[in-house]
């Protein structure tokens, strides 16, 4: 059976795996166009929903890809807010928060979360219109 990641070799040595080379291949269709990164990135960290026209603008293995990688998130994020048993009303500080999606899930159970970055941070104030946690960016050097 062919690979149908075959499509994807040039950019398989900076990733390592098809998988990986489809990724960036999926992330790199959108950078033409904002919006659809922003709404890409908001399904995959925020909200887990597939947005539905993503479905026709993409090549089948590449909405494949996003679909699992939604998925991928929603477990891994559900994993570590259930692992921390988080109460109502409790303070949290999410460190290299990246794009604050364990910060913006807590703060829908009712938690006070500061987020800590050195990179993303603009971005994640272009897909939190709410502002719901204060964001900080700073930069560590040994």
């Amino acid at each position: 059976m062919a690979n149908k990641f075959h499509k994807y070799d040039d950019l398989l040595d900076e990733s390592g795996s098809y998988r990986a080379a489809a990724e960036k291949a999926l992330i790199r269709s959108f950078y033409d166009k904002e919006q659809d990164l922003l709404d890409y990135l908001y399904s995959k960290y925020y909200s887990f929903e597939l947005e539905t026209r993503f479905k026709n603008q993409l090549l089948s293995e590449l909405h494949e890809i996003y679909g699992e990688a939604v998925g991928l998130h929603k477990r891994r994020i559900h994993a570590i807010i259930e692992s921390i048993k988080p109460q109502v009303g409790e303070k949290a500080l999410d460190l290299a928060c990246n794009m604050g999606a364990v910060g913006y899930h807590l703060t829908n159970r009712g938690l006070a979360v500061m987020g800590l970055d050195g990179k993303t941070l603009g971005l994640c104030q272009k897909l939190w219109a709410d502002q719901r946690m204060p964001l900080i960016q700073a930069s560590v050097s040994m």
